[in-house]
């Protein structure tokens, strides 16, 4: 069993399945604020809260076709110059607090998707979640995303404006931006939807968005 103590900053790496062969990953950071140490169970019960509030926003338009593989939490540090993972904490999870994504019809095609942009204090460390996938009904006639979706995806970043506390502990685990080149987080300030759509392609094919 792993324990969480103030001070830690957390990776979370989500993993699901794209109708066309490929993968979808998203990565989000926490920071453990407070006084007590809690076991692993205890943590992944509250990043559930975090990732339902995440994905419950905007499950309505992604594709049923979509299925969530796994997600985990990373225990990292600052080595150097670089973000480093030291420790995992937890790896195997299969399931986001009411999470079933709903969408019927023709998925958009791979490596299409949804981008919301998290603003902290200082624009130098912005972060950027890639949503997907979402299906046709959804793309406008000016070929971006319909407004009701944009909407959903501001609310899914608004999860980061959250704070979320470990159940009967004095522990908090706050959504951050890391900063990737300096042993730095910042909290987020502002979120941005973008209606047009954005496009990430892994190198590899078949590796996913």
């Amino acid at each position: 069993m792993a324990n969480v103590t103030p001070g830690d900053v957390l990776k979370l790496v989500v993993k699901f399945s794209h109708p066309y062969y490929s993968q979808i990953q998203n990565v989000f950071h926490m920071a453990a604020v407070g006084t007590d140490t809690v076991d692993d169970q205890q943590v992944a019960a509250t990043v559930q809260d975090f990732l339902g509030a995440f994905y419950q926003a905007v499950d309505l338009y992604m594709s049923s076709a979509v299925s969530l593989i796994s997600w985990g939490i990373d225990r990292i540090v600052w080595v150097g110059d670089h973000w480093e993972t030291i420790e995992a904490i937890l790896d195997g999870i299969d399931t986001i607090t009411g999470f079933t994504p709903a969408a019927s019809g023709e998925v958009l095609p791979p490596a299409v998707a949804g981008l919301v942009l998290l603003r902290p204090d200082s624009l130098k460390h912005s972060g950027r979640k890639f949503i997907a996938p979402f299906t046709e009904a959804y793309n406008d006639a000016d070929a971006e995303a319909v407004a009701p979706l944009t909407s959903a995806m501001a609310n899914a970043g608004a999860a980061f404006f959250d704070l979320y506390p470990v159940d009967g502990e004095d522990l908090t685990l706050n959504p951050v931006i890391v900063s990737p080149t300096q042993n730095i987080y910042r909290y987020v300030d502002s979120v941005v939807a973008k209606a047009a759509w954005a496009y990430q392609r892994r190198r590899k094919r078949y590796l996913g968005i």
